[in-house]
């Protein structure tokens, strides 16, 4: 028809489209209109045809000039954690260059920090700055940075956990980082106009400054109570402070900042290296002025989780490596062998797998090379010829001929607790580099030789230089330190955050998918109920 095939065709339609709302509303009604910068999709617009598209929608009554990136056909990562920090304004860049509009230009797409949105003003790279998922991490992201208060802003990490994820599965709008979001704050404020009228301040103590144990305190110290955490490690964060070690998650140190600044601002007391133990809790936890009287009215038990050990004859075999051990060392990688075996198939399986080929892969590939951007914009839908040959297939000679193997016990999905704007490029890269995803598999020894397994029966030798272990999480509480002070002191009210098989309130379902969005959520939610 009119409306489809060529360039005059297909752009025919918003055209129409905007002549007749700006007939409509007069010429005094602001009116905006989403662009596509760069489609990332095969026979997608070349820049002449999107330069020539957004004159003529200037021409027809466009005041506001709205640029995007990709669409979700796009085979492309746009959105996701992995994506560097306004890794697509050099497409903005030609384009306001070359287009020559009269009308103001909206930058988007991972401009997560007021100073990049800053930088771009100043640089005169766009006119207005375009946040989505930022205000969303934290809606007063502009007021607080204009009152000097930068260290209070909650950064959006682009981990799409809380949101698109959310989305796509038909629920309500979320945040990780910020867990009081839509129909979640509505109930905070209920909750808070009723304690308002006789609230008191309480002394609660934190068990572990992990994500769960941080958004309890926090959510405790903002509401007036006096918060104490203790934390065995040097550092906050847990299982967060691991994850910034995998490439491409880095923004993971973001939760990290916000969480040490509001400790300060909100004078939380925090005691680092300071291990909560059967032998040591009632000096930790004892009134000094009351004899066998307990100093907190509350106790969080926040001690979050570590990497199951599976029960396999030569576990402890030297070419064995805990997950954590890499992530807690990214050095480590590079001292791998040329043929890894990684027990599991889930998220953290996923990751290292990632962490592994990024790390490993030479020559180092900078984000546009490894996804097959043409960021120079001379090919049609901006994809380099690489991408449009589809020279995707196994790239395992990049590896220096590495060999990483995934194994499962199971015939199930690989990693099917990721989210859907996620999983897709973890798996995508994997394949690409020629990782083995091999199911069904009982492990029976590990030895000098390798990993010794059966399929159906059927046994094999696989011959690995390191075996990393993904083999699920154990949760750190301890029952007995836990029943001691409970046995102590009756009438403090004591609280468990996390996987815990002592908290039966706490359902399995709960337990095997206790994430960081959960976590933070979690612990928010405890923090508002105190």
């Amino acid at each position: 028809d009119g409306y489809g095939g060529n360039f005059e065709n297909m752009s025919r339609f918003p055209l129409e489209i905007i002549s007749g709302i700006r007939n409509t509303i007069g010429p005094n009604f602001i009116l905006s209109y989403r662009i596509s910068l760069a489609d990332f999709i095969l026979n997608g617009q070349t820049l002449d045809e999107v330069i020539t598209l957004a004159k003529r929608l200037e021409e027809a009554g466009v005041t506001i000039l709205n640029t995007g990136i990709g669409w979700h056909e796009s085979a492309i990562p746009t959105t996701q954690m992995m994506v560097p920090r306004a890794a697509f304004l050099p497409f903005l860049k030609t384009f306001k260059e070359k287009a020559g509009l009269h009308i103001p230009i909206v930058a988007t797409n991972r401009i997560n920090t007021p100073e990049i949105a800053n930088e771009i003003l100043k640089t005169n790279q766009a006119d207005l700055i375009g946040l989505g998922r930022a205000l969303i991490a934290d809606p007063y992201f502009v007021k607080k940075y204009i009152e000097s208060r930068r260290e209070e802003i909650n950064i959006c990490i682009g981990c799409n956990q809380g949101c698109l994820d959310e989305i796509f599965k038909g629920h309500n709008v979320g945040c990780m980082v910020n867990p009081k979001t839509l129909e979640w704050e509505e109930k905070v404020k209920e909750k808070e106009k009723v304690k308002e009228k006789d609230q008191k301040s309480l002394k609660i103590a934190v068990v572990g400054a992990g994500p769960a144990g941080l958004s309890a305190a926090v959510t405790l110290a903002q509401r007036g109570h006096i918060v104490t955490i203790f934390e065995q490690k040097e550092t906050i964060g847990g299982q967060v402070a691991l994850a910034k070690n995998i490439p491409g998650k880095e923004e993971f140190q973001e939760i990290i900042n916000y969480y040490q600044n509001a400790i300060k601002r909100l004078n939380i007391s925090l005691n680092l290296s300071t291990k909560i133990t059967i032998d040591n809790f009632k000096e930790q936890f004892q009134d000094p002025s009351k004899k066998n009287a307990s100093n907190f009215d509350h106790i969080i038990f926040s001690l979050g989780t570590s990497g199951f050990i599976p029960d396999i004859p030569g576990i402890d075999h030297q070419k064995v490596i805990p997950y954590a051990n890499l992530l807690e060392n990214p050095h480590l990688v590079e001292n791998l062998g040329k043929r890894i075996a990684i027990l599991g198939s889930g998220s953290t399986a996923t990751s290292i797998a990632y962490q592994v080929i990024k790390t490993k892969t030479y020559p180092k590939q900078n984000f546009y090379q490894d996804w097959g951007i043409d960021i120079e914009y001379k090919k049609r839908g901006a994809l380099s010829e690489e991408n449009k040959q589809n020279k995707n297939q196994n790239q395992n000679q990049n590896l220096e001929n590495t060999k990483i193997y995934m194994f499962q016990r199971q015939e199930k999905k690989i990693a099917p607790k990721l989210g859907k704007t996620s999983r897709w490029i973890y798996l995508k890269t994997l394949r690409k580099y020629g990782v083995e995803f091999v199911s069904s598999v009982n492990y029976k020894l590990i030895d000098d030789d390798g990993l010794h397994i059966t399929i159906d029966n059927i046994p094999h030798l696989v011959r690995v230089d390191n075996i990393v272990i993904c083999s699920g999480q154990k949760s750190n509480l301890e029952e007995k330190l836990f029943n001691k002070v409970k046995e102590l002191w009756p009438k403090v009210k004591l609280h468990i955050l996390g996987p815990s098989p002592l908290d039966k309130s706490i359902s399995k379902n709960r337990h095997n998918n206790f994430d960081a969005n959960k976590a933070i959520l979690h612990g928010s939610q405890l923090g508002d109920e105190i």
